[in-house]
């Protein structure tokens, strides 16, 4: 549906012209140290973070073309997870660290500072929770390697069409791992169309019927 813009707390944001999806929106929003709100997720956002939030699922895909949303979405998932459960772990990956720094990383300081967090490169720390989001990248094919052991409750792969079919494999059998109430280990990527493994998100999407519940596209 259409769009339109509402100023919240001083501040504008694009909501669903629909009541309903509006509100469904708006619980899901984001607020600042001073209380005040600061994101609003676009609906196919609020989809996604209703998936994560049924636990059904050990591997979640949101695709679709660039300028969507997934990029800031997805971190957002992942410091709202920090800030809701204790000695919370993200690995939050791109393919390159030029990728990683111009799309995520040198929003930290100012993100940290609006979420009461703390930032000393590549992680982002909240005292309140003991949680923390490490940044990292995967530019050599065996950069995987450094990854191996390093638990995590929730690792995203941004942009997952750029790593390749080993990196997933390999780093995302490092979640799931630590048992926590209201929770399950989740890997979760986003995907422009048409990269590289574009091919191999295909398939793990054609055999969602046949491991049943683990795995979730969004598109």
């Amino acid at each position: 549906g259409s769009y339109v813009e509402e100023s919240i707390d001083g501040r504008d944001f694009m909501v669903c012209a629909t009541p309903d999806c509006r509100d469904r929106q708006l619980a899901r929003a984001m607020k600042d140290t001073n209380g005040r709100i600061f994101y609003v997720p676009i609906p196919r956002l609020v989809v996604l973070r209703e998936a994560i939030d049924t636990l059904q699922y050990s591997h979640i895909c949101i695709g679709g073309d660039r300028g969507g949303g997934k990029s800031v979405g997805v971190r957002r998932i992942a410091q709202d997870l920090c800030q809701t459960f204790e000695n919370f772990s993200v690995l939050f990956l791109r393919r390159t660290f030029p990728d990683l720094y111009r799309n995520h990383m040198k929003f930290a300081p100012r993100e940290a500072k609006q979420l009461g967090a703390s930032y000393a490169k590549p992680y982002m720390k909240w005292p309140e929770t003991g949680s923390e989001l490490e940044y990292g990248h995967c530019f050599k094919p065996d950069d995987w390697e450094g990854y191996i052991g390093s638990e995590a409750d929730l690792i995203v792969f941004e942009q997952v069409e750029r790593f390749t079919e080993q990196q997933v494999t390999e780093i995302s059998s490092n979640v799931g791992r630590i048992r926590r109430k209201g929770w399950r280990g989740l890997a979760l990527a986003g995907e422009n169309p048409n990269g590289p493994i574009a091919a191999f998100v295909d398939e793990l999407g054609a055999n969602v019927g046949h491991v049943r519940k683990q795995r979730c596209f969004v598109q």
